[in-house]
């Protein structure tokens, strides 16, 4: 905390360049948006536990953050494969909802029949029970591409809450063989 009373405006001037105009994170990495996201929400529960007001970017940042996860989701409720994303790792989206829900931030529904995020460009659509998250965005910032994949103009599809199309995800993040697999076009739903 003492950090922080003494630095604002570091953590401002990234939440700047980290959260782009949608709410996604800059890496568009579903799964490293969520870590980013917990993270944000420890710092407000940190701040409410040592009775200092919570600064406005930090709500509005999270606030969007929130609106990308809950479009960002299959019917299961978990992310989709886009770039370095899999299970496991970060907090569930749903855990995520909770724990916002307990710092009193008002969840988004997100489940528009079509929505298009706008800076990294995804586009999630949704037709009575079948559901299609479509990644047209670029790899990531041009000077960070280390969590793009192969990936670009991939999409997943699930019907109601089963996954019938899926990129494959990552295992690990060694250097190798199967990092390269894993990163490859023939590992995600594209052309």
């Amino acid at each position: 905390i003492a950090c922080y009373t003494q630095r604002p405006r570091i953590l401002e001037e990234q939440l700047k360049c980290q959260v782009l105009e949608d709410g996604a994170h800059f890496e568009l990495s579903p799964m490293y948006h969520l870590i980013v996201l917990e993270d944000l929400l420890d710092i407000v529960q940190l701040l409410n536990r040592n009775k200092i007001k919570t600064p406005r970017y930090l709500i509005v940042s999270i606030r969007m953050m929130l609106i990308w996860s809950s479009v960002m989701r299959h019917g299961d409720g978990q992310i989709p494969f886009f770039n370095d994303a899999s299970f496991g790792v970060a907090a569930t989206p749903l855990a995520i909802d909770d724990y916002a829900e307990q710092l009193n931030f008002e969840l988004s529904e997100g489940a528009k029949n079509l929505t298009h995020l706008k800076e990294p460009c995804f586009v999630k659509i949704k037709r009575g029970n079948v559901l299609a998250l479509c990644n047209f965005s670029s790899i990531g910032p041009d000077y960070l591409p280390g969590h793009s994949h192969a990936g670009t103009l991939s999409f997943e599809l699930s019907i109601d809450d089963k996954r019938l199309v899926v990129n494959g995800g990552v295992s690990l993040y060694e250097s190798g063989d199967e990092r390269i697999r894993q990163r490859s076009t023939r590992s995600h739903s594209t052309l």
